[in-house]
C-alpha cells in the first residue's frame, strides 16, 4: 500500500485559493473598519473634547476589532499560495485603507502640530535645536504686542508664526525645543515643501517613506525564504494605519532603516547594515540598542567588531551631532525633559516605581536607571545567545524591542511601530495581541492618568496578557496548530 506524503496538486491548488478567498474577505474587512473610524474620526474637532467620551470607546472598539484582522492573516497567509495576485490584494487594500486616513482627523493626538513647525523652521535655515517655539511668539499672555526680534533667524520664526498661527499656538509643550532627531526633521522639511503647515503633506512624505518600507519588507521577506505575504502584517496593521496615517506620528520613519539593517546584515554586508542602523538612531535614538544584535556574529572576533563600532558611533555622531551638541548644555532641550521625567500609559515601569523603588530617595531615577541597565543588558544578552545562529536576527530584534516596550516609562501605542516592521520576519501571537491592545491607551482620555482602574487594571492587561503569551513557548503554539510555518 502506497501512503501519500503529499497532497495533490489540485488540492494545493484548491486550499490556496481558499486562502486567496479569505485574504480578500479580511481585506473588505480592513476597508470597512477603516471607513468607520473614518466616520467616528470627524467627531474629533481639535479643542471641542466636551461629550467626547462615546466616540472614545467606539473608536477603542474599532480599533481594537482592527487589530483582530491581524489574527486572520496569521491563518489565511500560510493558505494562501505566495502568488503576484495575493500580494496585490494586500498591497491595494493596506494602500486604500492610508488613502482613506488622508481624509480622518485626528483622534486625540496632536503631536503633529510640532512636526509641521519643525518643518517649516528647517526648511527655512533656522535651527530647531537652538529656538523653542515659544521664543518665536509675537504676543504676550495678555495679549500684548512684542517687538519684532533683531535675530535674523528668530525674526524668521516670527514671520512663520505670522504665516499659520493656528499651527504655532497648538503647539505641545511650546518651551522646550524639540526633541525629534536630524533625519526626522528632513522629513517634517519635506513635508513643508510640499504643503506649508498641512497634515496631508506631512502624511504624504509618511506614505512615501512607507511604500519604500512595503517594498524593502517584500524583498527582505524573500532574502529569508518566507512568503512575501507576511508583509501583510505590517501593511494591515492598525498601529500603522491609525498611528502613523490617522495621528500623524513620525515613527514611519524608522521602518525602512531597521529593515534596511535587517536585510543588510542578512546578506553579510554588514558595514552597510551598521549605516542603515546608525540612520534609524537619527530618526529616533533606541535603535543604538540593536547594534549588538545586529553584529553579533563578531561578537568575540574583535578584529572585525572593532571596526563596525567604530563605523557606528562615527555615523551616528555625525548624524546626531546637530541635536546632541546641546544635551549636555541646554536644560531646555526637550530630550532632557523627556529622558528625566516622561512617564505615560508605563507597565513595569510603574509598578518599579510605585512599588519597591518608594524605599529610594528618587525612585523615579532609581527606576529609570534600573530600566536603562537592564534593556542594554537585555541586548547584550540576546547578541550573545544568538551569537552562532544567522537566522534568528530578526527575532533577537523583535525581542529587543519588546523589552524596552514593557519596560518604558512611555508606552504610547505608536511605538509599536518600531515593531511592526520586524513582525512579518517572526511572527508572534503575543506580538499580535500587543497590536490589538494598543488602543486601550486610548481610555486615560476618559479616565485620567492617576485613575487606579486606568493604570492597574487597563494597562497591566495591554501590556501583561501580550508578555504571557510571548513567555509561553512556541512550541505550545504548534500543537494547537496556532502557528504555520511556510
Amino acid at each position: 500500500m502506497t501512503v501519500q506524503t503529499t497532497p495533490p496538486a489540485d488540492d494545493t491548488a484548491q486550499s490556496g485559493r481558499a486562502g486567496e478567498r479569505l485574504l480578500l474577505g479580511l481585506g473588505f474587512g480592513v476597508l470597512i473598519l477603516c471607513g468607520a473610524i473614518l466616520f467616528v474620526s470627524q467627531e474629533f474637532i481639535y479643542a471641542r473634547w466636551a461629550g467626547l467620551t462615546p466616540h472614545i470607546w467606539q473608536y477603542i472598539a474599532l480599533a481594537m476589532t482592527l487589530g483582530g484582522v491581524l489574527l486572520g492573516l496569521m491563518i489565511a497567509i500560510p493558505r494562501s499560495a505566495d502568488t503576484c495576485r495575493a500580494l496585490l490584494i494586500i498591497f491595494i487594500v493596506g494602500l486604500a485603507a492610508r488613502g482613506m486616513m488622508f481624509f480622518s482627523k485626528p483622534v486625540l493626538e496632536d503631536d503633529w502640530h510640532r512636526y509641521l513647525w519643525d518643518g517649516a523652521t528647517v526648511s527655512q535655515g533656522v535651527d530647531p535645536y537652538k529656538y523653542a517655539p515659544a521664543a518665536a511668539t509675537t504676543v504676550t499672555l495678555l495679549g500684548e504686542e512684542l517687538d519684532w526680534s533683531e535675530d535674523p533667524q528668530l525674526r524668521r520664526l516670527q514671520e512663520l508664526v505670522e504665516e499659520d498661527p493656528v499651527v504655532y499656538f497648538r503647539i505641545n509643550y511650546p518651551f522646550f525645543k524639540t526633541i525629534y532627531p536630524p533625519i526626522a526633521q528632513a522629513g517634517f522639511g519635506a513635508a513643508y515643501l510640499i504643503a506649508p503647515f498641512d497634515l496631508n503633506g506631512w502624511r504624504t512624505v509618511l506614505l512615501v517613506v512607507d511604500l519604500i518600507s512595503f517594498g524593502l519588507i517584500v524583498w527582505t521577506l524573500g532574502l529569508f525564504g518566507r512568503s512575501r505575504l507576511w508583509t501583510g502584517l505590517y501593511w494591515w496593521n492598525p498601529v500603522v494605519l491609525l498611528e502613523v496615517f490617522n495621528a500623524g506620528h513620525m515613527d514611519g520613519l524608522i521602518v525602512p532603516f531597521l529593515v534596511g539593517a535587517l536585510a543588510l546584515a542578512r546578506l553579510n554586508r554588514f558595514s552597510a547594515a551598521v549605516l542603515a542602523l546608525a540612520g534609524a538612531a537619527a530618526v529616533k535614538f533606541w535603535p543604538i540598542l540593536l547594534a549588538p544584535v545586529l553584529v553579533r556574529k563578531y561578537m568575540f572576533d574583535f578584529k572585525r567588531l572593532i571596526p563596525l563600532a567604530l563605523l557606528f558611533s562615527a555615523t551616528a555622531l555625525l548624524l546626531l551631532w546637530p541635536q546632541v551638541r546641546y544635551v549636555f548644555t541646554d536644560p531646555d532641550q526637550g530630550l532632557v525633559a523627556y529622558s528625566e521625567a516622561w512617564r505615560r500609559h508605563a507597565f513595569l515601569y510603574s509598578v518599579l516605581v510605585e512599588g519597591p523603588f518608594t524605599l529610594f530617595g528618587d525612585p523615579v531615577r532609581a527606576a529609570r536607571n534600573l530600566v536603562a541597565v537592564s534593556v542594554g543588558l537585555g541586548a547584550l544578552w540576546m547578541a550573545y545567545i544568538n551569537r552562532r545562529n544567522d537566522e534568528i536576527s530578526a527575532t533577537a530584534m523583535l525581542s529587543t524591542v519588546a523589552l524596552l516596550l514593557f519596560l518604558s516609562p512611555t508606552g504610547y501605542p505608536w511605538y509599536q511601530v518600531w515593531l511592526a516592521g520586524l513582525i512579518p520576519f517572526a511572527p508572534r501571537y503575543g506580538y499580535i495581541a500587543l497590536t490589538i491592545m494598543a488602543p486601550i491607551y486610548y481610555s486615560r482620555f476618559v479616565f485620567g492618568d492617576e485613575n487606579l482602574l486606568y493604570q492597574w487594571v487597563l494597562v497591566p492587561i495591554a501590556f501583561g496578557l501580550p508578555l504571557l503569551m510571548l513567555l509561553v513557548p512556541e512550541h505550545f503554539y504548534r500543537r494547537l496548530r496556532f502557528v504555520h510555518t511556510d
